[in-house]
């Protein structure tokens, strides 16, 4: 007896090897962004989230691009491409206070997104959720709470266990969504992430 699993969506997850340096220098000056910030919930217009969404150009952000090229190359290795021209078409840092979420989206035309977890507890703070866009037997889930213990494709979503230092790269079609963190949450306790958008 054989049974295949026809298709799968990557996940790439890498530790970032210069984690603590950037760690130290970019906290620091997010939080003396936001501190500055007349609005807190501050984002582009077609998002329907809350959360505060700002750039460091000229303080760190080009050379943390930078450094994220080789991780990129190693997660298109690791699917078997071969080279191919790919730029970083845009970047920016998220942070995330009480009761601050991303409602659920994907980052369509781009070809992958990824993002560098800076700062997250995962005491705390909320993971990121993969709702599954296929839902493979959902009537088994639905109608008799019956879940796969060996097919996790088949459940609704997936919901991925974040580390503070790694990097994370998948298809940019693949929706996600930030949970609301706690309402407890301490102000200098944001969940800190760098998003960046791939496109050939």
């Amino acid at each position: 007896m054989t049974v295949e699993h026809l298709f799968s969506t990557p996940l790439y997850s890498s530790k970032f090897r210069k984690h603590e340096e950037y760690k130290d220098k970019l906290e620091t000056l997010l939080y003396q962004d936001i501190n500055k910030a007349k609005n807190k919930n501050s984002h582009d217009s077609h998002w329907g989230c809350n959360s505060y969404q700002t750039f460091l150009w000229g303080n760190g952000q080009e050379e943390l691009q930078n450094e994220i090229v080789e991780y990129i190359n190693e997660f298109l290795i690791s699917l078997g491409y071969s080279p191919f021209p790919y730029k970083i078409c845009s970047s920016w840092f998220n942070m995330y206070g009480p009761n601050q979420y991303q409602e659920e989206h994907d980052h369509l035309p781009n070809l992958f997104s990824g993002l560098y977890v800076i700062k997250f507890n995962p005491e705390i703070h909320s993971g990121l959720d993969f709702p599954n866009p296929r839902r493979d037997l959902d009537v088994l889930h639905r109608t008799f709470g019956l879940y796969p213990t060996n097919f996790s494709s088949a459940w609704g979503e997936n919901q991925v266990k974040l580390e503070e230092g790694k990097l994370y790269i998948f298809p940019a079609n693949l929706r996600h969504k930030v949970k609301p963190q706690p309402e407890t949450l301490d102000k200098d306790n944001y969940r800190i992430t760098f998003t960046f958008n791939v496109s050939i």
